[in-house]
């Protein structure tokens, strides 16, 4: 039979793995938001080969968020769906 301690202890062990997932999902989410906004900014004036590269650069930073990170869409999804 388990003890209290060691319960606790496995359950610090997975709140800290997920958090430092969290913690990189939302830096992805984040340099994918920045580096849209740029593209944005440089369709704007006209700068179009600009663009393309930060728009690669977004979508792998996006489909890191969304690929590698299945428990963080699935908690996502439940959360909007709620």
């Amino acid at each position: 039979m388990a003890t209290l301690k060691s319960v606790l202890g496995t359950i610090r062990k997975e709140l800290k793995q997920k958090d430092d997932l969290r913690e990189e999902t939302h830096y992805d989410m984040r340099k994918a938001t920045s580096l849209s906004k740029q593209a944005i900014l440089l369709i704007h004036q006209k700068k179009m080969k600009e663009p393309r590269n930060n728009s690669q650069r977004q979508r792998k930073y996006s489909q890191n968020c969304g690929t590698a990170r299945p428990s963080i869409r699935r908690s996502f999804t439940q959360a909007c769906s709620a």
